[in-house]
C-alpha cells in the first residue's frame, strides 16, 4: 500500500537532475561542468592539434579485468578545440563508424560550420604508432543535448579508413534486462599535464531499475537507461555497454553523483528512516541502442517503437512504484515466507488448520508500510469444513516495511511475523463447502475484513 509514501517519491521525483556527463571544467565555457570529457588546456587551435594527435593508448585500469587491448574495437577520441584537447571513448559499429556521445563533439562540428577533419581523431591500442590513430572524415549524425542531460547522447563518425584486424561491435535492438549484467569497456585518462593518455580497462555494470533518481526507465526498451555497480568518471563518455553475447547495447553518457546533487533529499529519507543503506550509491547514465537507428550500419533490425522507447508520463510514475513495490513484496513471500507459514500449519495439528491449504493474501489499509496475513488457498474435508460452520485461529501476520535500497529504487524490509496477538476469525457458507463449491471466506482481523474465494483442493 502506498500511505503517506506518495507525496515522498514525487517530491523527488520532481527534482531537476543535472547529470555528469563524461568533464573538467574550462574557463570558457560552464557547461563543460556537465559533460565527461575529459579536458586538458591549450594556448591555441594548432597546439590542440598536435597534443591530440599525439594521444598514447595504454593496456590495463587498476581494479578492473585483464584485457586484451591488441584487438579491441574500442579507442580514444581526442577533439582539438581553440582552448583545449577533449578525451572521450569511441567504438567501431561497422569498418570505419565510430559511436560515441554527442556532447563529446563541438558545437561548430555538429552545426557544419567546421569540418571534424584535422580536428576529431581516434586511437587503438597498438604498437604500430601513427598508423594506429584514425582521422575523423565526416561527422554522420549526432544527437540533440537537452539542457538537463537526460536524454539520448550519441554521434556516429566516419573515420578516414577503416581500422585493421578489429572487429565491429554488432549492435543489439535487446534493450537491457533488469539484473542482467553486461560489461564497459573505457578509456580512463592518466594523471599527466603533459602527454595526453588514457588507460583502457573493462568493468561489470549492472541496470538498476525505477530509481527516484531516475524513474524513467522502467523497462528494458526506454531511450536512457540506468546502472551501477561500475565506476564511470571524465574521459569514459562514449564507451560501450556490452551484452554477455558480445553485442553492443548502448552507449555510456553520464552519471549522477547523489552526494552533490539531491543530498537533502536523500538526507530526509535516511531521517525518516527510508533508505535502506548507509549512503546512496551513485548512478550511471546509458544511451539504448533499442532506440536510435545509426546511420550506415548494415543488417540492423528495426528500432523499437517510439511508443515503448518514450519515458512514462509522471502521472505514471508513482504507478511505476507501487507496481515495483508488490513485485518485491510477492517475490520475497514467495521465497522467504513459505517455512514460518508451514510451520504454523503444523502447529495447529488439533484445529482447522490442517483442514486447508494456505497462503499469503495482503492486509489492507496500512500506512507504515505492507502487510500480509494467512488466509485458505483451498479446503480439504468439506464435510469437516461445512461442520464447522466459521472457526477462529490465533492467525500468521508477516509486516513489511517499504523503503528505498542504495540506488533508490523501490524496497521493502521485512518487520517480522506474529502470531499469539492477532485472532483471525473465518466465516463462509456451510451450504457451498458441502457442496464442494467455490466459496467466498469472510476473513476478519483487527478490524479489518478480506474477502477471498476458496474452492475444494484437487
Amino acid at each position: 500500500m502506498l500511505g503517506n509514501k506518495a507525496s515522498i517519491w514525487l517530491a523527488l521525483v520532481g527534482v531537476a537532475i543535472l547529470l555528469q556527463s563524461c568533464a573538467k571544467k574550462t574557463p570558457q565555457d560552464e557547461a563543460a561542468d556537465r559533460d565527461l570529457v575529459a579536458r586538458y588546456k591549450s594556448e591555441s587551435l594548432e597546439e590542440s592539434k598536435t597534443r591530440a594527435r599525439a594521444a598514447q593508448v595504454r593496456c590495463g585500469i587498476p581494479g578492473t579485468r585483464t584485457l586484451d587491448c591488441a584487438r579491441q574495437p574500442v579507442g580514444l577520441l581526442t577533439v582539438a578545440t581553440d582552448f583545449n584537447i577533449g578525451s572521450c571513448t569511441a567504438f567501431l559499429v561497422g569498418p570505419d563508424l565510430v559511436a560515441t556521445n554527442s556532447h563529446c563533439i563541438p558545437d561548430e562540428i555538429k552545426s557544419g560550420g567546421v569540418s571534424c577533419r584535422d580536428r576529431l581523431w581516434v586511437r587503438f591500442y597498438g604498437d604500430a604508432g601513427d598508423a594506429d590513430r584514425y582521422e575523423c572524415a565526416e561527422l554522420l549524425a549526432a544527437s540533440a543535448l537537452v539542457s538537463d542531460g537526460a536524454g539520448p547522447d550519441y554521434a556516429f563518425l566516419r573515420l578516414s579508413s577503416a581500422p585493421k584486424e578489429r572487429s565491429p561491435l554488432r549492435i543489439s535492438r535487446a534493450g537491457f534486462s533488469e539484473d542482467v549484467d553486461f560489461r564497459i569497456v573505457k578509456m580512463t585518462p592518466e594523471n599527466s599535464a603533459d602527454q595526453i593518455a588514457s588507460k583502457m580497462g573493462e568493468q561489470t555494470c549492472r541496470p538498476k531499475m525505477r530509481s527516484l533518481f531516475f524513474p524513467g526507465f522502467d523497462s528494458s526498451l526506454r531511450e536512457v537507461v540506468t546502472f551501477g555497480d561500475c565506476k564511470v568518471i571524465h574521459g569514459n563518455s562514449g564507451a560501450p555497454m556490452i551484452s554477455q553475447s558480445g553485442e553492443a547495447l548502448g552507449i555510456v553518457q553520464a552519471y549522477l553523483d547523489p552526494g552533490s546533487l539531491i543530498s537533502l533529499k536523500v538526507m530526509q529519507l535516511k531521517e525518516q528512516g527510508l533508505l535502506f543503506a548507509d549512503r546512496a550509491q551513485p548512478l550511471n547514465f546509458g544511451t539504448n541502442f533499442a532506440c536510435i537507428t545509426p546511420p550506415g550500419v548494415q543488417g540492423l533490425a528495426p528500432q523499437s517503437s517510439e511508443e515503448s522507447c518514450r519515458p512514462p508520463s509522471q502521472q505514471d510514475l508513482a504507478k511505476i512504484h507501487t507496481h515495483a513495490f508488490s513485485v518485491g513484496v510477492a517475490q520475497h513471500v514467495r521465497r522467504s515466507l513459505e517455512p514460518p507459514l508451514n510451520n504454523w500449519v503444523l502447529l495447529g495439528a488439533r484445529d482447522m488448520r490442517r483442514e486447508f491449504e494456505w497462503r499469503w493474501v495482503d492486509l489492507p489499509g496500512t500506512t507504515s508500510g505492507r502487510a500480509a496475513i494467512a488466509a485458505p488457498k483451498c479446503y480439504r474435508d468439506a464435510q469437516k469444513v461445512a461442520d464447522a460452520s466459521g472457526f477462529k485461529l490465533s492467525g500468521l501476520k508477516a509486516e513489511f516495511k517499504l523503503g528505498f535500497d542504495d540506488y533508490l529504487r523501490p524496497t521493502y524490509r521485512e518487520q517480522g511475523t506474529h502470531l499469539n496477538s492477532l485472532s483471525v476469525q473465518f466465516d463462509y457458507s456451510a451450504v457451498d463447502v458441502r457442496a464442494g463449491r467455490a466459496t467466498p471466506f469472510k476473513v476478519s482481523v483487527d478490524g479489518q475484513v478480506i474477502n477471498v474465494k476458496v474452492s475444494k483442493c484437487n
